[in-house]
């Protein structure tokens, strides 16, 4: 695929986009639910953005699951970007309860919206993972922290954030550990919750990243990693809009940073930030 304009080459399309624009009927536009906010060219422009940024990084074969949510409806959304296959060997998404689906990507109701990526916490090794979840900046509530992960009682691999007050966030990663980031809220939308190796658990938010060492490693859950709630069987559902999401071996320091600005980028495509 090749953006042209006035017959001139802009841009050529990475295979792996062409893969799931294709897979997700983003290649008509007629199938795209933009409200105005994007155009079908926005949308396939902001696929392969993503694709790039983490080929580029180096975390494309690290990862698992991406999930752009992108189009608009259930069908789009719910695809894997690494494996847009509609089945659950290729971790797509399965949706229950109260979930909104639109340009913004996907609200839960807080009661019961869950996404089941059917990608076990266990597949990853308890010293190497990360997870990435880009919500609304503008959501305050307590319900609005629950954002990922698998296990309900932050003691295993999830990523949950609480907005402390008006200028600061605390990021909460699996096994209790958390940090305070000393960021303005409305500077960002994206948090990386990141287990480097051993003992040392990171977050980056693309403004500021804490690290800690006093991770301490336990084995893995069984369960799904799940999006608006941190685990199947809990009971705190989130009221956040997801936007994106990832899954994968841990990235390093240096690969936190430059998807936290590339996913970021690739947000303002569909302008959503």
């Amino acid at each position: 695929m090749i953006l042209t304009h006035n017959g001139k080459k802009l841009r050529y399309f990475d295979k792996d986009a062409i893969n799931f624009i294709d897979a997700a009927g983003l290649n008509d536009d007629a199938n795209i639910n933009g409200e105005g906010n994007y155009t079908g060219k926005e949308a396939r422009l902001y696929v392969d953005a993503i694709v790039k940024a983490f080929k580029s990084c180096g975390a494309w074969d690290g990862t698992k699951a991406i999930y752009p949510f992108v189009g608009g409806n259930t069908s789009q959304h719910m695809l894997n970007l690494k494996d847009p296959r509609d089945d659950d060997s290729a971790f797509r998404m399965t949706f229950s309860g109260g979930l909104t689906h639109d340009k913004y990507g996907m609200t839960g109701n807080g009661i019961n919206g869950i996404a089941n990526t059917h990608l076990k916490a266990n597949s990853f090794s308890d010293s190497s993972y990360h997870l990435s979840f880009y919500g609304d900046r503008t959501k305050t509530d307590a319900n609005d922290s629950r954002c990922m992960g698998a296990n309900k009682d932050l003691s295993q691999m999830c990523i949950a954030f609480h907005r402390l007050n008006s200028f600061s966030t605390l990021a909460s990663l699996s096994n209790n550990v958390s940090f305070t980031l000393s960021s303005i809220i409305k500077q960002t939308s994206y948090l990386i919750g990141n287990v480097l190796s051993g003992n040392t658990g990171q977050y980056n938010d693309g403004v500021f990243q804490a690290s800690s060492s006093n991770y301490a490693i336990n084995s893995l859950a069984t369960n799904d990693n799940n999006i608006n709630i941190l685990s199947t069987g809990g009971s705190t559902f989130s009221t956040q809009t997801t936007r994106f999401a990832s899954i994968g071996n841990g990235l390093t320091s240096q690969q936190a940073i430059y998807l936290s600005h590339h996913i970021r980028v690739a947000q303002a495509i569909l302008k959503r930030q």
